[in-house]
């Protein structure tokens, strides 16, 4: 591997090294930490919860799907330092805490439906934050 490397130095070629996926980025903010771990937890459990959220919230089983896929995608992409990541994990965010909010209001009262939707609410809450939207703006590719 080094001997490439040498001949392709003597020859002029200068080649960027590949970008690598992060599952986890110690070097990020708190914020940004805690919002991917979330976001994996949020896609994992909002992809269990598929079949009753659709049905109770009269949002189609296809778009809660590709929004559990986007906060998993996104999680990846803002360990990654990637504007796309943080684009798709608040997308997905949001659609997923209209969901939850509109099952706890079609539910009523305060029942167990309300810890999905403060958990996703959390998320979003952390991916907003004044200290990752700055961090993304100045760092993210």
């Amino acid at each position: 591997m080094q001997d490439r490397e040498v001949v392709g130095r003597a020859l002029g070629c200068q080649n960027d090294p590949m970008d690598e996926i992060r599952w986890f980025n110690p070097s990020q903010p708190d914020t940004l930490r805690n919002a991917v771990i979330l976001g994996y937890i949020e896609a994992v459990l909002t992809l269990l919860r598929l079949g009753s959220l659709s049905s109770l919230s009269r949002i189609p089983l296809p778009i809660l799907f590709l929004a559990c896929a986007a906060i998993g995608a996104g999680a990846v992409g803002c360990a990654s330092e990637r504007k796309a990541g943080y684009a798709l994990a608040v997308g997905g965010t949001a659609v997923v805490v209209v969901a939850y909010a509109i099952q706890v209001l079609r539910i009523g009262g305060i029942t167990l439906a309300m810890i999905p939707l403060m958990f996703a609410g959390a998320l979003l809450w952390l991916l907003l934050h004044d200290q990752t939207r700055d961090y993304q703006r100045v760092w993210f590719r």
